[in-house]
């Protein structure tokens, strides 16, 4: 692929960031918790990349739970595939050794995406041949900045009706990506200012040539298989959306999203679907690692203390009815949930089991 990037260098600064960072958080300590995860750095950012990355190296070891004798696909396995995950997450404790090169991926990942959305989107999302959409998919949970691009790239990745996307699907799709906003490229800057009073780096090493990639003009090459070269690739079409709408914000004449409308939404892919439909008496307890990140930096911006405090209303709460009243009036429009409708939809359902 071709870039305006030096790899090499954000990699050596990457690799120096998280020796400094490891050496300084492991200093009489052995492990790393679930916990302490999230709030490892004071970017926000990068530590849902290190969660990211966590889960990615989680799902590579669950595959390898498969065998000739047994049948993992049954759904009394995979229920209890399930529980035992979520058992898992609620018990991370990782070395110093193992947990070092996910801080380097997550360090390298966040300056690549906040200089250059498009090369990271290109080696982040088109690695290879073919890839599962809802593998895709669930990738796109894990970013902070840079969300309009995000967001319509989730639009083209759910409009395909295959299962399976090509990287010449990606391709296509990548490259008819809007550029950046001056907000969301203001955002990036305070990412790298973030990562910057960690550990000083000179940012005309990581970008010698500009510090802007245009979607539309850059050129990206594609793992094509041999003897394919000249096949055509099929266009998908890209509908122009303004910018500063929601698709549901859209559909809905631009009438202020609030809690029921979320929990009248359909998700095609929702996270919270996996889990089982019984009643939970804790909600805090039923919520998995990976999702209490995910709401923490999306839904509450970071503030822990909102979270937290919003579950405890909520257990608190008579009924359901009083719980989307309470979010509404105290969370919905402060955190602008309206721009975050999975995630809203994913924690309404799950807060949804404690009245059944």
């Amino acid at each position: 692929m071709n870039t305006n990037l030096d790899l090499s260098k954000i990699q050596a600064y990457s690799t120096a960031l998280s020796s400094k960072l490891c050496n300084s958080f492991f200093s009489g300590k052995e492990i790393i918790n679930g916990e302490q995860l999230l709030s490892f750095t004071p970017v926000a950012q990068l530590n849902l990349f290190i969660v990211k990355t966590l889960f990615e190296r989680w799902k590579d070891e669950l595959q390898k739970l498969k065998s000739p004798y047994f049948n993992y696909e049954a759904q009394e396995v995979q229920e209890a595939l399930n529980g035992f995950m979520n058992t898992l997450s609620k018990n991370i404790a990782v070395s110093k050794e193992s947990f070092s090169p996910l801080v380097q991926k997550a360090i390298a990942d966040t300056i690549i995406l906040s200089l250059s959305p498009a090369e990271y989107i290109q080696m982040e999302f088109n690695s290879s041949p073919v890839s599962s959409k809802t593998a895709l998919l669930d990738k796109l949970k894990y970013h902070k900045i840079q969300e309009t691009i995000f967001k319509r790239f989730q639009e083209q990745l759910s409009n395909l009706s295959r299962g399976e996307v090509s990287s010449e699907d990606l391709h296509t799709i990548i490259t008819a990506l809007p550029l950046s906003s001056i907000e969301e490229e203001a955002k990036a800057k305070d990412v790298l200012d973030g990562i910057y009073a960690l550990l000083q780096f000179d940012i005309k090493e990581f970008n010698p040539q500009t510090l802007k990639t245009s979607f539309q003009q850059e050129a990206v090459k594609v793992n094509i298989p041999f003897g394919e070269e000249n096949k055509p690739i099929t266009s998908i079409p890209v509908q122009k959306k303004p910018m500063e709408k929601t698709v549901l914000q859209q559909k809905m004449g631009e009438q202020q999203l609030t809690i029921n409308d979320s929990l009248k939404s359909s998700q095609e892919s929702s996270i919270a679907d996996r889990f089982s439909k019984s009643k939970i008496e804790d909600i805090k307890s039923s919520i998995p690692l990976n999702l209490k990140f995910l709401f923490i930096n999306i839904l509450f911006d970071g503030n822990s203390v909102d979270y937290n405090t919003a579950l405890n209303e909520i257990e608190q709460a008579e009924s359901i009815e009083k719980v989307k009243q309470l979010l509404d009036h105290n969370y919905s429009e402060k955190y602008k949930w309206s721009n975050h409708t999975e995630e809203a939809d994913e924690f309404l359902k799950i807060i949804e089991r404690k009245f059944y």
